[in-house]
């Protein structure tokens, strides 16, 4: 049996760690699997549970770096993988650079995160260009999770030569919601039948936008319409956003639920879904609304687009234009039989990313790797 290796470079919840566990659930017992990580979070102690080989290597902060550089070096020697899949925006570099002196036959870099959409100042810039190109050069494949990404590098001119493949991101459908539990959540927190719900799952971050969701909601609320809006999720920006609603004065039809242990119930109790993010790498928040038959309102940004078709799932607004986002709402807040096409319509299109359909694929990639790294020994 062939040994695999994931790493990651921080075992936490989202990002690599929770598709890697998706992957471990689907083909972990069809390679000899490993998982080096840094730190330990829910990966580690769910591969315990597997009983799943796992290594702790000191790497999860800056100040372990070399260490934990070196440490990995150490175990890819000894444990000597026929592929070494790697996770993340430091998981590339780091994995490549170790995978490459240590001599490991086939590499793949999954880009869960692109670093560029953070290239706010020349630093970042530099540091961005080099955490993409070291996996990008030194790995055999590298996944990329949209069009959007994949453009992004060739603005670039990244040395793909045709090792690129574009493999989404996946919901597991066993997650969707059972339709009872609509009703469980909108009784939980007060929701009224007569009103239509409007929801937003997402962090309050610099990246997710929620001012220009609130600059909309007001444009809602001031034509009158039987409609409330709430953003389940904690972050960085909680207390400002909850101040600007109040000067929008929102306090009647807004309301923020903070962080809450699954979203994608709150996705299913909406009518509409509505996601203001300037960027993503490849959002699922899109693919569950539409799992859960719920019409989407996004804005028509990178790791969003493509996602689903304007005017059939859902609708796509240009960034940062509050008015046209405020009036696809208000289109889908009074008319009931289109927010049904379209959430059916929705779940047809929600098949697509289905978690053994997307994981069939990524297991026809690694098998094809491996057949490389068995011609190479």
């Amino acid at each position: 049996m062939q040994k695999v290796i994931h790493f990651v470079h921080h075992d936490q919840i989202g990002g690599g760690a929770t598709v890697i566990l998706q992957h471990l659930k689907r083909y972990a017992a069809r390679y000899d699997t490993w998982v080096i990580h840094g730190g330990d979070g829910p990966l580690a102690q769910a591969c315990r549970e597997m009983g799943i080989h796992e290594i702790s290597v000191p790497i999860d902060t800056k100040l372990k770096l070399a260490f934990g550089f070196i440490s990995l070096i150490v175990w890819l020697r000894r444990l000597q993988p026929d592929l070494l899949i790697l996770h993340g925006q430091w998981g590339g570099p780091l994995g490549s650079l170790a995978g490459y002196v240590t001599g490991v036959p086939r590499m793949i870099y999954i880009a869960h995160w692109v670093a560029f959409y953070t290239d706010w100042d020349v630093f970042r810039t530099i540091r961005n260009y080099i955490a993409e190109w070291i996996p990008v050069r030194l790995c055999h494949r590298t996944v990329l999770l949209c069009a959007s990404n994949y453009y992004q590098y060739l603005l670039r001119h990244f040395p793909f030569e045709g090792k690129q493949v574009i493999l989404s991101n996946m919901i597991d459908m066993d997650r969707v919601p059972i339709p009872s539990a609509t009703e469980t959540i909108r009784r939980q927190h007060g929701w009224q039948s007569d009103v239509v719900h409007v929801v937003c799952v997402s962090r309050l971050a610099t990246q997710k936008r929620i001012d220009w969701l609130l600059q909309s909601w007001k444009i809602v609320q001031d034509r009158g319409v039987n409609a409330r809006l709430w953003i389940v999720g904690g972050g960085e920006l909680e207390s400002e956003m909850h101040e600007l609603a109040h000067t929008l004065g929102l306090e009647k039809s807004c309301t923020f639920l903070g962080a809450q242990a699954n979203g994608i119930e709150f996705l299913q109790a909406a009518d509409v879904v509505a996601m203001s993010t300037l960027y993503e790498t490849n959002s699922v928040v899109p693919m569950e609304a539409m799992a859960c038959g719920r019409p989407v309102v996004a804005n028509d940004s990178d790791g969003v687009r493509g996602t689903f078709t304007d005017g059939r799932e859902g609708f796509l607004v240009p960034p940062a234009d509050t008015a046209q986002f405020a009036e696809r709402l208000l289109t889908l807040i009074g008319d009931p039989a289109l927010r049904q096409k379209m959430g059916a319509q929705g779940k047809v299109r929600a098949q697509y990313y289905a978690a053994d359909k997307v994981l069939d694929r990524y297991v026809a990639l690694y098998d094809q790797e491996l057949a490389s790294a068995a011609r190479i020994s």
